[in-house]
């Protein structure tokens, strides 16, 4: 059994100050979280990896925007490192 992994976006990779992101790739599913700084609320999508048809790493202000996409939408993340963009592709990959 794959226990879940978290991956938290960075400020100085290019991730948003007022926004910071996490993504979360458990056994079955991938989850992807939206914080706000100044309110409690927080915005999340759930993605089941099975229906994951592509994942797009883009360069940006020495980070990485990572693309995941799906037939029916894409979530996007910014603000990765390339280590944790490789680990978060690898680990969709196995499933």
């Amino acid at each position: 059994m794959q226990s879940k992994k978290t991956f938290r976006s960075c400020i100085i990779k290019g991730g948003d100050l007022i926004h910071p992101e996490s993504l979360e790739v458990g056994e079955d599913f991938l989850t992807h979280e939206k914080h706000s700084i100044f309110s409690s609320r927080k915005q999340a999508a759930t993605i089941y990896l099975a229906n994951i048809i592509a994942i797009e790493m883009y360069t940006r202000l020495g980070g990485i925007n990572l693309i995941i996409k799906t037939k029916e939408r894409s979530i996007s993340c910014h603000g990765l490192s390339r280590k944790q963009a490789n680990q978060i592709k690898s680990l969709i990959e196995k499933f």
